[in-house]
């Protein structure tokens, strides 16, 4: 039987290569038109993301 947390891990996976790009510019823009969203930390995740995905430690 699989582990639970492990599929919900890949449905959040999944959810971040497929919505990424849209979820990280909404923040990014929200942030600047005043909304007290910090974008600074989903700005880090997604470099730290891009950097696993970029040398291959993200499964596919």
């Amino acid at each position: 039987m699989p582990h639970p947390a492990g599929a919900k891990v890949n449905e959040i996976s999944a959810f971040v290569l497929e919505y990424g790009g849209i979820v990280l510019f909404s923040i990014v823009s929200g942030e600047q038109i005043g909304l007290p969203i910090p974008a600074i930390p989903v700005m880090l995740a997604a470099v730290a993301l891009a950097c696993m995905a970029w040398s291959g430690v993200c499964p596919e």
